[in-house]
């Protein structure tokens, strides 16, 4: 917003925050003897206001105020030569800018005006950038400095919305795909048990191969007719497979070891997995991705373990130690477009998910039921589709079982946070 005054901020920072530094030793010698780190850290509250001037915001001064506390505690000795300090360096920084452009000044008043606040006495009068005027409390100002209120509601708001396309020219880094590989290795579980592991691509030939086989996503219900599930086909993907940890801490009420593969021991293992996803989303928004988590159960049609072979554990799939269950889309949402649009132009006609589907009931050996089913039971009857491209496909389609579909001109999935969520939140009575 004020390019022209931030420019010449930045390239006069080191004698600005020199002169700081001079000013603190000259009006107050005995403040400190660390004379380095003072000039480091005024460096960083000038860099702070180069960000400000060129967003015309004070979120980077608010930012920069959060690393005064620690686990919400002013680490700063005494304010009022901090305070001074801060007018002397805004009174040289408008030195430096008069004139340049119009609210330059202002802006860079209001910005060091934000961090004596931020920093400030128990209660403090303070003027926002619409100038209204606010009085809060020192506990308010840390929870909204250090904790940002505003910006997690926002976050939530974020991660309730599932993205469906995403700008697949953007790459994620290395850098960005070990830290949100290290939150899903180190959010809580139950017993700190390991509950999942995690599996991970940024590799857009290996999360395309993935994607094929994702269909699961309902079009409609009468007729059914259902998409891939595009949220996965996502600049980076991640797997969260379930398993039966090595340890053992949960015990019957006779104190014996519960059963590994038990019921129990598996909802342990969702719960874990779905804190891991949680938590992830959220680092993920906060970072300015967007996300679109996914079951993994009913893939298709005609799936024959292919995630299971190319990750490696179709064995111990099949021994029950480990289980597919959640994956999760992340990445760089396509700039003025809707997020409930997808690429993709395939559509099932005949199921409205992806559970035991099938294309080749036509072929000579086809066999009408799923395998045997672990305890002996009889297989499901397959649930027979035709796919089709709805750029080339007929305005009508009949599907295997005679059902008439009109097709849609794009792929689009019905979205539900319009609605009301009736989740209640209830104080329990004393």
């Amino acid at each position: 917003m004020f390019k022209n005054a931030a420019s010449i901020v930045e390239t006069n920072k080191d004698i600005l925050a020199k002169s700081v530094t001079q000013w603190v030793i000259d009006n107050y010698p005995k403040r400190t003897t660390e004379y380095d780190k003072c000039t480091r850290d005024v460096r960083y509250i000038i860099t702070a206001m180069v960000f400000c001037l060129k967003e015309g915001d004070t979120t980077a001064i608010d930012n920069i105020s959060r690393t005064f506390f620690n686990r919400g505690v002013l680490q700063l000795k005494s304010l009022h030569v901090e305070f001074e300090a801060y007018t002397f360096l805004v009174n040289e920084i408008k030195k430096l800018i008069v004139d340049v452009e119009e609210g330059a000044e202002n802006h860079c008043s209001l910005a060091i005006t934000r961090l004596k606040h931020n920093l400030g006495k128990e209660t403090e009068v303070w003027a926002t950038n619409n100038d209204e005027l606010y009085t809060d409390d020192r506990e308010t100002r840390i929870k909204h400095i250090m904790y940002s209120w505003d910006d997690e509601q926002n976050i939530m708001y974020n991660m309730q919305q599932c993205q469906r396309n995403y700008n697949l020219e953007f790459q994620i880094t290395d850098e960005t795909a070990n830290y949100l590989t290290w939150i899903a290795k180190n959010t809580p579980s139950k017993q700190h048990e390991a509950y999942f592991d995690v599996y991970y691509s940024t590799d857009r030939a290996t999360i395309e191969y993935l994607y094929q086989f994702s269909w699961g996503s309902t079009h409609s219900r009468n007729p059914p007719a259902c998409w891939r599930n595009s949220q996965m086909n996502a600049n980076m993907y991640m797997i969260f497979v379930c398993k039966v940890p090595e340890t053992m801490y949960n015990c019957n009420n006779d104190g014996t070891d519960q059963d590994r593969q038990g019921e129990s021991r598996w909802e342990n293992s969702i719960m874990s997995a779905g804190m891991a996803m949680g938590l992830v989303m959220r680092a993920a928004n906060k970072m300015g991705f967007r996300t679109g988590p996914n079951k993994i159960k009913d893939l298709g049609p005609d799936y024959n373990n292919e995630w299971e072979k190319f990750l490696g554990i179709e064995e111990d799939v099949k021994l029950g130690n480990k289980r597919l269950f959640y994956g999760l889309g992340i990445g760089v949402p396509n700039n003025g477009r809707p997020r409930w649009e997808s690429d993709d132009t395939e559509l099932a006609l005949g199921a409205s998910n992806g559970h035991a589907i099938t294309t080749k009931f036509n072929d000579p050996d086809f066999e009408p039921l799923t395998p045997t089913k672990k305890n002996g039971s009889p297989g499901e009857e397959k649930r027979k589709v035709k796919i089709v491209d709805i750029r080339t496909a007929n305005k009508q389609e009949t599907d295997p079982y005679g059902g008439v579909h009109i097709i849609p001109e794009k792929h689009e999935i019905k979205i539900n946070t319009q609605y009301l969520r009736d989740i209640k939140v209830i104080k329990l009575k004393k």
